[in-house]
């Protein structure tokens, strides 16, 4: 990828609300503001894996050598972890 993107990764107090582990909200609207005023996107620290980082990319001319991995299927049942299932992707055919 190539460009400036927003980086909200740092422990400031403006940006604790973005990161609620159970609600989307406040980053969604976060999100459309910066797309609204032009952003290519943002560095964000991940809320399900502890030291993560993740990209949203809003401008898709940005990414290069762009491959397609895998395909999965998630599938929650009310509660606790989804099922996960490899339906196709390099290496072979679909799989559990």
């Amino acid at each position: 990828m190539s460009g400036a993107f927003h980086d909200i990764r740092a422990e400031q107090r403006e940006y604790r609300a973005l990161y609620h582990p159970d609600s989307y909200e406040t980053s969604q609207r976060f999100a459309r503001d910066l797309l609204g005023r032009g952003s290519n996107g943002l560095v964000y620290r991940s809320v399900r894996h502890a030291g993560g980082k993740c990209l949203a990319c809003f401008r898709p001319r940005l990414l290069s050598t762009v491959r397609v991995g895998s395909h999965y299927e998630y599938r929650w049942h009310g509660g606790g972890a989804p099922v996960i299932r490899r339906l196709s992707g390099p290496g072979g055919e679909a799989g559990v």
